[in-house]
């Protein structure tokens, strides 16, 4: 096991950090500690490994990386492409529900169902409902902001 790096070193939040503090008081691991207990794969690291396909896992040198290809032909450019865009939209759809919580939000809003909030900034409405294709000219501005609300829930 390792040195257990302190915690003003792993996060400046005070609750983070009593949370640490008492976990390792009760000898619980935490993701830190096993982060910095494993000794990363060298070739995972430099992304030269591809596990997309199950004709894999495919390994190539990143100290020659075009002298082979994987199995189905890609070069280690497709593996470190595919791996990035695979970590983005895994990321994005992680997080979707707090955009599609946003936008229920602002139509609760819109339509007065919630009055713990408001919209102050007008012009960031009608600049979406330009983005949208919504009319704007000669309407209620409330009327604008739902149908803005629902346009993005529908996407």
């Amino acid at each position: 096991m390792t040195t257990l790096r302190e915690i003003k070193d792993i996060t400046i939040c005070e609750s983070t950090a009593e949370l640490l503090t008492k976990g390792r008081a009760d000898s619980v691991s935490t993701v830190f500690d096993r982060a910095d207990d494993i000794k990363p794969c060298p070739i995972g690291a430099q992304q030269a490994c591809c596990k997309h396909c199950y004709m894999g896992p495919c390994r190539l040198s990143t100290k020659a990386p075009y002298e082979k290809v994987g199995v189905c032909g890609a070069t280690i450019d497709v593996f470190q492409a595919r791996g990035f865009g695979r970590a983005v939209a895994a990321g994005t759809a992680a997080h979707s529900d707090h955009g599609r919580e946003m936008a229920e939000l602002f139509l609760s809003v819109a339509k007065g169902e919630n009055t713990d909030y408001q919209i102050r900034d007008t012009k960031k409405v009608y600049t979406m409902a330009g983005y949208l294709g919504i009319a704007t000219e000669g309407r209620e501005f409330n009327d604008i902001a739902v149908e803005v609300g629902e346009a993005c829930l529908a996407l």
